[in-house]
């Protein structure tokens, strides 16, 4: 708990700040959390709100909140307090974020089953595009991994992601049971099934462990499946 109750609005509203600031050439890759810090740093009103502990704790916790290992090893204790509350706060906002983003992907369901069935032909399945797969055609399957399908159906949509938290993501869960609940995707890939929210199975591919939906052969062009199994097929185990 902060001691102080005011420094927790002043913290929520300042400490991402350096983000609306347009990066110079100098400064090109800087995280947010610096500039955040020198903005909060530079205003007066801090010093007569606040004791100079508590100001350098504030300061201190706004510059290390992506670099903790950094902070001095004679910071006061309330910096790390503060930074808790702000790890917290993050926390807080992006479950609420995720949790709107996925209600607004409920109302654009039917547009999400009228996309699917276009982009499956623009992934690299079977590395058939040369360079990295984005899914695999074996053992009667198609296996496209997760983050390829989200990114197009995201961009075709032309909505932003929004943040996964605690390992969840509700704006995906929301896809995958939509293209489930149209018989798209399948939940059982042989003996295994698939997660419930996610749709998703766990395969080992040569590229390491992927999540992935899977759709029955059956339910492709047979012109798509020629022009895979063209390809060298890799041996993927559903885990």
């Amino acid at each position: 708990m902060l001691p102080d109750p005011k420094i927790g609005p002043v913290i929520i509203l300042d400490h991402d700040i350096g983000k609306i600031l347009p990066p110079s050439n100098d400064q090109e890759g800087q995280p947010h959390d610096i500039p955040s810090a020198d903005i909060v740093a530079s205003l007066p009103e801090l010093r007569e709100d606040f004791d100079e502990l508590t100001a350098r704790s504030m300061i201190l916790a706004i510059r290390h909140q992506h670099a903790k290992a950094e902070i001095p090893l004679n910071a006061p204790p309330l910096t790390e307090t503060i930074l808790q509350f702000i790890k917290k706060a993050d926390l807080s906002a992006a479950a609420e974020e995720s949790r709107e983003a996925a209600e607004k992907m409920k109302e654009l369901v039917p547009k999400i089953l009228e996309l699917f069935p276009y982009i499956v032909p623009e992934l690299n399945v079977n590395s058939c595009m040369g360079g990295k797969a984005e899914g695999y055609l074996c053992d009667g399957y198609l296996f496209l991994f997760k983050e390829p399908v989200k990114e197009k159906l995201l961009c075709n949509l032309k909505v932003q992601n929004a943040p996964v938290f605690k390992g969840q993501d509700p704006v995906w869960n929301e896809m995958a049971l939509a293209l489930a609940g149209a018989g798209l995707i399948t939940t059982k890939a042989g003996a295994k099934g698939a997660g419930k929210k996610s749709c998703l199975f766990t395969i080992k591919t040569p590229q390491g462990q992927e999540k992935a939906i899977a759709i029955p052969v059956s339910n492709l062009a047979p012109h798509l499946t020629n022009r895979w199994l063209q390809t060298n097929i890799p041996k993927i185990e559903v885990l």
